[in-house]
């Protein structure tokens, strides 16, 4: 269900799965679902997308290709394998942070809520407060 998710997010929403907060992926979803439930989606690929490029692949149709993306090696788009490649890919020590590092992004984050606390009461917040400086090391 969620390749068919992602899909109907691109197909009919123009958005990109990866780039929507937490709060906008549930409300999306939600719209999803109710659809889903309801049996009004508008194609039938949103349903079971597995079975919708098998049907095609077996009529030579155009959708073979899922979501229009270029076929890659075998022809197959798995969206979980991808992102599973990704995964492994990124090595632990390359998401390690040190204590100060850790430390100071904490700090921001305060400061960001703070800021917006401020900004709610109606206050002018100072343009600093919430930003993270790096120095070229």
């Amino acid at each position: 269900m969620v390749q068919e998710f992602i899909a109907w997010l691109l197909d009919l929403k123009g958005l990109h799965f990866e780039e929507l907060s937490p709060a906008s992926t549930k409300k999306y979803f939600r719209e999803y679902m109710e659809d889903y439930n309801t049996s009004t989606l508008p194609h039938e690929k949103y349903y079971d997308l597995q079975a919708w490029e098998a049907k095609e692949r077996e009529a030579g149709g155009k959708g073979a290709k899922p979501l229009g993306v270029p076929s890659v090696g075998d022809g197959e788009m798995d969206l979980l394998r991808d992102q599973d490649a990704v995964r492994s890919s990124t090595t632990l020590s390359a998401l390690t942070l040190s204590r100060d590092q850790l430390m100071d992004l904490r700090r921001v984050q305060q400061e960001r809520v703070e800021a917006e606390k401020l900004r709610q009461l109606g206050f002018k917040a100072k343009d600093s407060m919430g930003v993270r400086y790096d120095t070229i090391r």
